[in-house]
């Protein structure tokens, strides 16, 4: 049977979650998605149950689907440092930027000034994706700071990085640009050597914990150069979403990184859209195509794995995914008024779902809000048919690409439980601020 919920809103009442605590008990990763990336209700509700987990569960580490080194500035704001979490989030992703992410920063924040909580949170960003735009001057000064000899090298090899970008940017470099990848990624294996090699001395300059987020961030980068440097024929054989598989792969990765920065037995949240968590090994997700419609990819082009696939293959029993369902409402996305044009967010309206489609049955179950928990869920036989049997689910990723978008997933081999909310609300956006802005 479905646990029903009261609300989404983080509101201190916390007794329609007590299942949690049972369900949860022996999972250090728990791990929740979202059917799109503008949703106030998904939003709302993975901070709920954060903040559940924090104070029932012992968790410490919140992961979120951004930028390694922009999770680090966010850190440094929830432990009373110096920053402005409203300027990180107008240049984060713009999905992030939101009057929602910017309450959980701030709940964390005011956790930590609590002087009963012995145990302090974490705020880490496991993307590998803007490693360069952060990495490079992070990394800067950071040795301006405890090895200046080495700088003017890191400089050199920045120089030669941002080379490899600019023929890649155009089609007549690209060849050139890969005959070269080698060379390049020799170059910021330098940068790993060096931090690797003088862990003693940087440490003691700096932090044991600045010190691994400067080495994490010269991997990523490292990562990042072989993204973007695929040759046409690594596409071929590898797949369409190449580059997606190794950016997952990346943040799963990041994740197991992440309870070790943590330390033994720390458990640690995290948030990502539906498609990044989703740990079915035969999960296909839809790809774009011109001009911007998603397509499911071909059946004979190889399955691309997605972060759930990594983690459960890595995690196991640690792991417990929750996906995210709803039927209509409101929610925010990215549009490209014309292909080539900048992507604005805007507001979109849906009604209810088609027969066809997974949130029409959801909605069967006749309340607003629910979990269902798949291992417990009363089983027959062609309840446990209809779990693994493909259906159309809702798939928003980082644009709009129809009015009706779904992707096809077996629910029970794609999550370990489901959130469902009936009708939902859009996420309130901050007002944008320029990177000028004193």
């Amino acid at each position: 049977m479905p646990s029903l919920l009261r609300t989404v809103e983080p509101d201190g009442s916390d007794q329609d979650l007590a299942f949690l605590s049972r369900l949860l008990a022996h999972h250090r990763i728990v791990a929740m998605g979202e059917a799109t990336h503008g949703t106030h209700d998904f939003f709302q509700f993975k901070r709920r149950v954060f903040e559940y987990l924090v104070k029932r569960q012992g968790f410490t580490a919140f992961a979120m689907e951004t930028p390694l080194l922009e999770g680090a500035l966010l850190n440094d704001y929830v432990h009373g440092g110096q920053g402005d979490p409203v300027s990180v989030l107008a240049n984060s992703y713009w999905c992030w930027n939101t009057q929602e992410v910017l309450g959980l920063v701030e709940w964390m924040r005011q956790y930590n000034l609590d002087l009963h909580h012995q145990r302090k949170l974490n705020f880490y960003g496991f993307d590998t994706q803007k490693a360069f735009t952060y990495g490079f001057p992070a990394l800067r000064q950071y040795f301006d700071r405890i090895d200046n000899i080495f700088t003017p090298r890191l400089s050199n090899i920045e120089a030669q990085v941002n080379e490899q970008r600019r023929l890649l940017s155009g089609k007549s470099g690209r060849e050139q640009a890969i005959q070269h990848k080698e060379e390049v990624a020799g170059k910021l294996r330098t940068v790993i050597e060096q931090l690797q090699n003088n862990q003693v001395l940087y440490v003691s300059r700096s932090t044991a914990n600045e010190w691994s987020m400067m080495l994490r961030a010269a991997q990523m980068m490292l990562r990042a150069a072989q993204m973007m440097l695929l040759a046409q024929k690594d596409v071929f054989e590898m797949g369409f979403s190449a580059g997606n598989e190794l950016r997952d792969r990346g943040m799963a990765d990041n994740v197991g990184w992440i309870l070790n920065q943590e330390g033994a037995n720390s458990k640690v949240f995290v948030w990502a859209h539906n498609s990044h968590l989703n740990r079915d090994p035969e999960y296909r997700p839809n790809y774009l195509d011109s001009p911007y419609r998603p397509k499911e990819i071909p059946a004979g082009e190889p399955t691309t794995k997605q972060m759930g696939s990594f983690l459960k293959a890595i995690h196991k029993e640690d792991l417990y995914t929750i996906g995210f369902e709803f039927d209509g409402g409101t929610f925010q996305t990215q549009f490209f008024d014309s292909p080539g044009s900048k992507p604005v967010v805007k507001p979109v309206a849906l009604e209810p779902a088609p027969r066809d489609t997974l949130p029409y049955v959801l909605t069967q179950v006749g309340t607003p809000l629910y979990f269902v928990d798949f291992s417990h869920a009363a089983r027959s036989q062609v309840v446990e048919k209809w779990l693994v049997k493909k259906q159309k689910a809702h798939f928003y990723g980082g644009m709009m690409t129809a009015q009706r978008s779904f992707e096809l997933i077996r629910l029970a081999r794609s999550y370990d439980g489901l959130v469902f909310v009936k009708q939902t609300r859009r996420a309130v956006p901050l007002e944008a601020i320029s990177e000028k802005s004193p």
